[in-house]
């Protein structure tokens, strides 16, 4: 699998590039750009997807690790004592802080407690 959003930004890299040698008389602000500032920027984005691709599977295993603690930082527990619910990573050693309870996952909780459960009123 290929990370597209790097190849996507050595693409725009080496289409900007293009622009710019290609198209006389270019300008950014008012200040002219040269065909060696585009010659430079096509360079750039070649040598962007060369790393992209050589470096894949590292790129793509750092995606993957920054997914995996983005779900962990939204993991909820519970304690089954107090009922007192927290971020997992904001609790040291799973531990209830009230009353020294172990935690367990909010997800799912309420089908192995059922007894713990509010009755809805009608």
């Amino acid at each position: 699998m290929i990370p597209a959003k790097q190849i996507l930004l050595g693409l725009a890299l080496v289409v900007g590039g293009a622009l710019i040698v290609n198209v006389p008389g270019w300008t950014v602000y008012g200040i002219p750009v040269s065909s060696g500032q585009g010659m430079l920027l096509i360079f750039a984005g070649v040598i962007w997807i060369g790393y992209v691709l050589l470096n894949r599977k590292k790129i793509l295993i750092q995606e993957e690790t920054v997914k995996e603690a983005k779900r962990e930082a939204k993991r909820f527990v519970i304690c089954p004592r107090c009922g007192e619910t927290k971020y997992a990573k904001d609790v040291p050693g799973l531990k209830c802080p009230k009353c020294e309870t172990a935690l367990e996952e909010l997800e799912g909780f309420y089908d192995r407690h059922p007894n713990l459960k509010l009755e809805e009123n009608d």
